[in-house]
This record gives structure tokens, sequence and C-alpha cells, in this order.
């Protein structure tokens, strides 16, 4: 059980009870969206897998020769790679022969028990085992957003072999002070008083994003809005997407000194060029025994 060295004092419990109330909040307003049609239509999938703290899904496929795994991330819900039939990444992997699995995280609690670095690592490698024990297996590609894809990444340096190649959307690999502005003003932000394994709210983060980098995370989405207005498929899939992001999870705080850390190993570098330069999709094959990269950054890639 996560513990922290003292009980909370009376701010802190106003603190937790006012976000609490927001998540609260914002769940309601997601609920209101999906009232009125905008509520995902998620493929069926059997469960392969399971742990205290996450779920394998397999979509299944027409054949395992090129398998795909999905890490969603920690605080949302997975269904942004599945939102409805026309909007969904999912079925457009299964639709060109990709099997397709996906990494659930259930949401933490209290009495749960920490779940951090070494515990997400450790439920990639057992998803990645399990789906090598499928029959004609092969080595899947993994691709992750936002968190999942740090999570993804994470994996990827400390079991290089065990993947075929690596997809990164939006995923945050470097984590120190004075290397991104966004990193810098968003830890500004968060209370410093928080434990490792304090577990927050989502919407805590949420605001904390929206007030660190409000053109991506405010005056983007209402641009888009606006945009979509003359179009009622690109309204549709905008409406989707906002419902999926006011559904949302709690996790726990991590690390304060913004260390990438498992089992006490560095795994991911100081400075990272590639992930401050572009925020589309990149691909790359595990390092040799050399440290080479195979593929180039940017580069257009298929699954094959």
């Amino acid at each position: 059980m996560c513990v922290n060295a003292q009980a909370p004092g009376p701010v802190e419990l106003l603190r937790q009870a006012q976000f609490a109330t927001l998540d609260l909040m914002r769940r309601a307003q997601g609920h209101a969206l999906g009232a009125i049609g905008f509520d995902p239509a998620e493929l069926t999938h059997r469960r392969l897998a399971s742990g205290d703290h996450w779920r394998l899904r397999d979509y299944g496929g027409p054949g395992p020769e090129t398998s795909l795994l999905i890490i969603a991330a920690p605080i949302k819900r997975p269904y942004i790679w599945d939102l409805g039939p026309n909007v969904s990444a999912i079925r457009y992997c299964l639709s060109h022969g990709v099997r397709v699995y996906l990494v659930e995280w259930i949401a933490p609690t209290p009495s749960g028990g920490h779940v951090g670095l070494d515990e997400c690592v450790r439920a990639i490698s057992e998803c990645v085992a399990r789906i090598a024990t499928e029959p004609k297996a092969t080595k899947p590609f993994l691709i992750g957003h936002s968190l999942g894809g740090t999570l993804a990444a994470v994996f990827s340096a400390c079991e290089p072999r065990a993947v075929r190649g690596l997809l990164l959307l939006g995923a945050p690999l470097c984590f120190q002070p004075m290397t991104n502005r966004f990193r810098d003003a968003l830890v500004s932000m968060i209370p410093p008083d928080l434990s490792e394994t304090d577990i927050i709210p989502g919407s805590l983060l949420s605001h904390a994003s929206a007030f660190a980098s409000p053109d991506t995370f405010v005056w983007s989405r209402l641009m888009d809005a606006a945009m979509s207005i003359g179009d009622l498929r690109a309204l549709d899939v905008h409406a989707r997407v906002e419902r999926w992001a006011l559904d949302e999870a709690p996790g726990e705080a991590g690390p304060s000194d913004c260390r990438m850390a498992v089992s006490g190993k560095p795994v991911l570098p100081r400075r990272s060029h590639r992930a401050r330069s572009h925020d589309w999709p990149v691909m790359s094959r595990p390092p040799d025994t050399r440290g080479r990269q195979h593929g180039r950054r940017g580069c257009t890639a298929r699954l094959d």
C-alpha cells in the first residue's frame, strides 16, 4: 500500500477534493457527449493476459506475420485508437493484414501498490512474451502515443531485441531540466510536495498542461472545432476526440527529479533532439550491437 510519510493537511485534502471533483465534472461532460451519440464504438476483442494494473487485448487479424502492440497512455482511456467505424487506427491496421494487440492500463488505487516505470516495463515485457506464445507469432512492432509512447520507448531501450520496430506519436523522451520549455513549465506548476507514489487526478495534469502550453492544449482544439463546423464528418471526429479527452483516469505522480530509469539504470538520453524537432510519427528499428540505428529520421515506414 502506498502511504505518504506524513498525513495530508487540510489544505492538501482540499486540493485533492477540488481536482477529484473536476475529474467527476469532466467525465460528466464526456458522458453528456456520449448520450447524444459520440460514445466510442470499439471492436470486440479477447483478453489475452492480465495483471494487477494492466490487460492485454487481442483484436485478432488475418495472420501473425505482422503484429502491432499498442501501448495506451496511462491517464487516458485506450479507445482513442478505435473511436468508431470510420475513425479507427485499429480497424485500419486490421484491414491491411496486421495482427493488433493493445496494452490497457488499469487506474491505480491507494491500496493497489506502487505502479512505476519498473512495473510498466515488466507489464509490457509480459505482454510481448505472451504474444510470442501465439501460433506462428513474430516479434511485434510497438506503437505508443504521449506517455504510452514514452513507456514503449523505455521498454524498447531495455529489451531492443524483443521488438521488430518502434513508432512514437507525440511521445516525450527527454525529462531533464532546461532541455524543453514545455517540460520546465509543466513541472513548475505541479505541487512540489507530491510524493512519487501519490495518485493524482487526471484533471490536474490536464490543467497544468493547458497552462504550460495553451497553444497546444487550448487554442489548437478551439481552432479545430471552428474549422470543423462546415464539415459534418470532421465535426463528428472532433466531438468524439473531445469526449475521449474528457474521460480521464488518475495516475501516479512519478519521480520528482525527472529521472527516467528502470531498476536504477537510466534508459533514455539526457537530451533528445528528435523528440523536440518534430511531432509526427517516427519509426526506428532497435539498435544493433554496434549501436547504429536502422532507418532514417522522419522516414516513411511500412509494417513489413
